[in-house]
């Protein structure tokens, strides 16, 4: 993955999105240009203490302004 963008950016439907720049795997099947889709993006793991804490770390950060 090249880049995934910090804050959702509003999409011209009105939805809000993510926007991510990734390459593809070698594979047999290329997809054809101009294809639409799903796609899940999977990361690192995590301890479980901080995916508990991560909205409330989120809303305190914003408060205190960091």
């Amino acid at each position: 993955m090249h880049y995934v963008t910090y804050e959702a950016i509003p999409q011209p439907d009105g939805n809000l999105g993510h926007r991510v720049r990734a390459g593809l795997s070698k594979v047999e099947n290329n997809p054809r240009l101009g294809s639409k889709g799903t796609v899940r993006l999977d990361g690192h793991r995590v301890p479980l203490i901080y995916w508990l804490a991560r909205r409330p770390l989120a809303v305190i950060r914003s408060f205190v302004g960091l």
